[in-house]
């Protein structure tokens, strides 16, 4: 759910300045930018069994399903994000196996 660019309306958070910032100075266009839904945020909450950063969620209101070509392929974004949890967990068991 992306509004217009009229309609555009951001979270107030520590983020939103930040976002604001990379929109002026041209490194976001907000027009390929979508942030995440209060029901995706408490999916990636229940995932990671934790809750979240209160920086992150703004980060993830604002931008947190892709930003076009700003930070393009890197894994913060959702659904990338999803299964994160797991991931450790699997890591921490095969470290603790080898060092026995």
């Amino acid at each position: 759910m992306v509004p217009s660019a009229d309609q555009r309306a951001y979270p107030d958070g520590p983020f939103r300045t930040v976002y604001a910032r990379l929109v002026d100075e041209g490194f976001v266009d907000d027009r390929e930018t979508r942030g995440l839904s209060e029901g995706e945020l408490e999916g990636i909450s229940w995932d990671q069994g934790a809750p979240r950063d209160p920086e992150y969620a703004d980060f993830l209101r604002c931008m947190g399903a892709g930003s076009g070509r700003t930070l393009a392929g890197e894994t913060v974004f959702h659904p990338a994000v999803l299964g994160i949890r797991q991931v450790q967990r699997r890591c921490a068991r095969s470290s603790a196996s080898t060092a026995t």
